[in-house]
């Protein structure tokens, strides 16, 4: 959680949010060895025949959504939309060697590749919330802007908040710890996780400056301009003051 308090009233509150999610499939399931399913989001049934699907088990299993080819329909077929309650999928199984491996729940997702279409752009699924949920991981990497400290502010632009292998995991433990909720395509903070940033008053705790200066320790570490043992004392002491100070209300 990032949080910066302007010493200013009635300035505006600003909330960056993204959300990363995808319609897909659910196994409801197993009829001769195929799976039965039904959608999760606005799945469209029409442009499910023939679709490559990925089942979501430890190993993913590669699907295929079966239908009639087209010349062994009736006519009446080749005008209307199959239902979902109709189609199954052809995951190439028994009965009994998919009632062991695919569960009842288990999540289906379009088997899908990104991919260059001409100069300059690209198509993939789920492309809008992928695109938005990259943007607030690079308002995260930018994080350092917002830090008045020219020092601090130097040593964030550097790495800004995270590393780029956890700050997709620092969002997903905010899910976890109930701090964000999805509600429809938005994110938004819980009542847990406004009442968090309310409750702590130890500004340090709920900036990005705080951040800044273990990066620029580390830095200076790095350069051997620091002593490592050194910042390992300062940042317990450090830590046991944030945490005293927050259990007492200070």
């Amino acid at each position: 959680v990032v949080y910066r308090s302007i010493k200013i009233k009635d300035l505006p509150k600003i909330l960056l949010d993204a959300h990363l999610d995808e319609i897909g499939l659910i196994v409801t399931g197993v009829e001769e060895g195929y799976l039965r399913f039904r959608s999760i989001g606005g799945v469209d049934p029409r442009m499910l025949p023939d679709s490559e699907l990925l089942v979501l088990t430890p190993t993913p299993i590669l699907g295929v959504v079966a239908c009639l080819p087209p010349h062994v329909q009736r006519a009446s077929d080749t005008d209307r939309s199959i239902p979902i309650s109709d189609l199954r999928i052809d995951v190439g199984m028994s009965q009994e060697e998919a009632e062991r491996t695919i569960p009842i729940g288990t999540p289906i997702a379009y088997r899908s590749r990104c991919f260059r279409l001409g100069e300059g752009q690209i198509c993939g699924k789920s492309m809008d919330d992928r695109a938005c949920f990259a943007t607030l991981l690079r308002a995260m990497e930018t994080a350092g802007k917002f830090v008045d400290n020219d020092e601090l502010r130097d040593a964030l632009k550097e790495n800004g908040i995270g590393r780029p292998s956890t700050r997709a995991a620092i969002i997903e433990t905010l899910f976890k710890r109930n701090y964000i909720s999805k509600e429809r395509k938005n994110l938004i903070p819980t009542q847990t996780g406004r009442e968090l940033i309310a409750t702590i008053s130890e500004d340090l705790l709920k900036s990005a400056e705080l951040t800044g200066l273990w990066e620029k320790k580390l830095r200076q570490i790095e350069k051997g301009e620091y002593d490592a043992q050194t910042f390992i004392a300062e940042l317990k002491s450090m830590v046991s003051s944030i945490v005293f100070n927050v259990m007492n209300g200070h």
